[in-house]
C-alpha cells in the first residue's frame, strides 16, 4: 500500500474518531501502482488496520488479467487478496474495465486489453464537437462487443474468487472514465478542470442514437421534432432528420468538419439553450444513455455475481463540483459529464439494483481551481 497511502488515509482526519469510538470502521483505497514489496505491504495493512480500517478496495484491471480473449491470469490478484484477507481485512474488488492513465492523479499505465482493440472502431470512442476522441473506456455506442466481454470477465472473476466470498462484502463496477459513471468530458487537457468540459456526443454512432431517440419520442416525424424544438433551433431549424443533432451552439470557433460544421453561430447552449425543449430532450437522452449503459453492465454483473457472492454492487459517480454556482452557466461542468438531474439518475440506478459511491463530496462548489 506504501507509506504515502497511509499518510493519505490519516490526512482525512477521520481516524481521530477511532480513539473515542471503538465501533469506528473505514474503507481504504489501494494506490494505483502494483504492489512489489509484499512484506512492506503487510506492514502497511497492519498500520491502517490499527487506525480503524476494516476493508481495502482495489482496482482489478481488466487489461491486466485478460491477456488474450478468454485467457485470464489472476495470479496478482490472488496474491493481493490473500495478503488483505490474511491481515484480517475485507476486500472490495473494483471491476475496472477502463484504462488507468490519463485521468487526474493517475500514475499508472494499464490500458484496456490490446486484443479488444478499442481504437479499431470509431463507434468505440467518445468524441467531442471538435473531433477529439477519448479511449478511456468503451463508449455506450460500441455495440454488444464490450458488454459481452464484461460478462465473460465477471464470470471468470466469480469462478476464481468464489472461495473468498466471506471476505468480499461488496463489488464495485466501473462504468466509464476513471471508473466513474460519466462521460469523459474533462479528460482532454484543453477542457479540463475547472472549465465546463465538452459534451461527448458527436461520433457518428452517438449522433445516430440521439436522432433515433428524438424521432421515436415524436412519432418518427421530423416535422413534430421541428415544432417541439422551434424555440431553440441549435443553429438551424429542423427541416429533416439529418438536422437532429447534439448541441452545436457550444462554441463560436469555426468548425471545418464534423456534424456541426457551418452551423454553430453562437455559444449559448450552456447559458440558455439547455432550458428549451430541445435542451430538455438532449439532457434526457444524454443522461439516460448513461443509465442504459449502466443497466447492461449491471445485468451482466448480477447474473454472474448474485448467485456466487450475494452481496451489494456499487457504481461510482464523479464529484464534478466546479461551476455549480456559475452565474452564467450554472452546473455546466456537471451537464457535460452527463449529470443533469441527480434525482432521476439515482432513481434509474436504484432500479438497476446498484448502490452509489459519490466522490469528492467534501469539495467546495467553486467556479475556479
Amino acid at each position: 500500500m506504501t507509506r504515502a497511502a497511509i499518510a493519505f488515509v490519516l490526512s482525512t482526519g477521520l481516524f481521530a474518531l477511532s480513539a473515542n469510538n471503538h465501533n469506528f470502521e473505514a474503507e481504504a483505497f489501494m494506490p494505483l501502482p502494483l504492489i512489489t514489496d509484499w512484506n512492506a505491504f503487510d506492514s502497511d495493512l497492519q498500520a491502517v488496520k490499527n487506525y480503524g480500517v476494516r476493508t481495502i478496495a482495489s482496482d482489478v484491471w481488466w487489461g491486466l488479467v485478460e491477456t488474450a480473449d478468454q485467457q485470464f491470469d489472476w495470479s496478482y490478484y490472488n496474491t493481493l487478496s490473500d495478503h488483505i484477507i490474511n491481515a484480517g481485512l475485507n476486500w472490495i474488488p473494483i471491476m475496472s474495465t477502463h484504462r488507468c492513465g490519463g485521468s487526474v492523479g493517475d500514475n499508472c499505465n494499464f490500458p484496456t486489453p490490446s486484443w479488444a482493440n478499442i481504437n479499431g472502431n470509431p463507434d468505440n470512442l467518445f468524441q467531442d464537437i471538435f473531433g477529439a476522441t477519448n479511449a478511456d473506456s468503451f463508449s455506450p455506442w460500441a455495440g454488444d462487443f464490450p458488454y459481452t466481454q464484461y460478462d465473460q470477465y465477471f464470470q471468470a472473476f466469480a469462478g476464481n474468487f468464489a472461495s473468498k466470498t466471506n471476505s468480499i462484502p461488496r463489488i464495485d463496477l466501473s462504468a466509464g472514465s476513471a471508473g466513474e459513471l460519466k462521460y469523459p468530458s474533462y479528460s482532454n487537457p484543453a477542457a479540463g478542470y475547472p472549465t465546463r468540459g465538452r459534451f461527448q456526443a458527436y461520433s457518428n454512432a452517438a449522433v445516430s442514437d440521439f436522432r433515433t431517440w428524438a424521432l421515436a419520442k415524436y412519432n418518427n416525424d421530423s416535422a413534430q421534432v421541428a415544432a417541439a424544438w422551434s424555440g431553440y433551433t441549435n443553429g438551424k431549424p429542423v427541416q429533416s432528420a439529418s438536422d437532429i443533432l447534439p448541441p452545436c451552439q457550444v462554441t463560436t470557433q469555426a468548425l471545418s468538419s464534423g456534424v456541426c460544421a457551418g452551423r454553430n453561430t453562437a455559444d449559448d447552449f450552456y447559458s440558455s439553450g439547455y432550458k428549451s425543449q430541445y435542451g430538455q430532450d438532449f439532457a434526457q437522452w444524454y443522461q439516460g444513455t448513461l443509465v442504459k449503459h449502466t443497466g447492461r453492465i449491471a445485468a451482466a454483473a448480477h447474473s454472474r455475481f448474485d448467485s456466487v457472492f450475494g452481496i451489494p454492487l456499487n457504481i461510482k459517480i464523479a464529484g464534478v463540483h466546479w461551476r455549480y454556482f456559475d452565474p452564467v452557466e450554472p452546473h455546466s461542468a456537471e451537464r457535460s459529464a452527463g449529470y443533469w438531474d441527480y434525482s432521476s439518475l439515482l432513481q434509474g440506478l436504484k432500479g438497476l439494483g446498484v448502490g452509489v459511491t459519490f466522490t469528492a463530496i467534501e469539495m467546495a462548489d467553486n467556479n475556479v481551481a
